[in-house]
Formats: C-alpha cells, sequence, structure tokens
C-alpha cells in the first residue's frame, strides 16, 4: 500500500499563510482556513521562513493590557 502523496500548496495559498501569520492568527485558524491540517500549515511556515506566533503568547500579549493604576 503505498502513500497518497499530499496536496501541493498554491502560489496563493502561500502567500495567504503569509498573510494569515502576519495578522497574528493560530496555527489552527490558519489550517481552517486553507483547509488544511496544522502540521501542513506549520511545516511549510517553517519552510518558507514564516513566524506565527503560539496561541499562548498570543493569550499572554493580549492579558498584558496596561491599566491606569488605582489610587
Amino acid at each position: 500500500m503505498t502513500r497518497q502523496s499530499s496536496k501541493t500548496w498554491s502560489d496563493d495559498e502561500l502567500k495567504k499563510l503569509k498573510d494569515y501569520a502576519d495578522a497574528g492568527a493560530s496555527h489552527y485558524r490558519t489550517a481552517a482556513a486553507l483547509n488544511r491540517t496544522v502540521s501542513g500549515v506549520r511545516s511549510m511556515a517553517q519552510r518558507h521562513g514564516i513566524r506565527f506566533i503560539s496561541p499562548k503568547t498570543a493569550r499572554h500579549a493580549a492579558g498584558s493590557t496596561t491599566h491606569a493604576p488605582l489610587s
């Protein structure tokens, strides 16, 4: 039994991958939007030097908004 080859990435999909990463989307949301697996999105991003913010880092950044000091 041979493994079926995966669907190749088009130039448009690679552009969308970079756009999603630049917009701060997670691997999971990007995979869903592109109809790809999360591991496929991570792998292709790594091959093309595209960096995603980890969900943990994104949650931390969203929670660290500056608050006015209480007086």
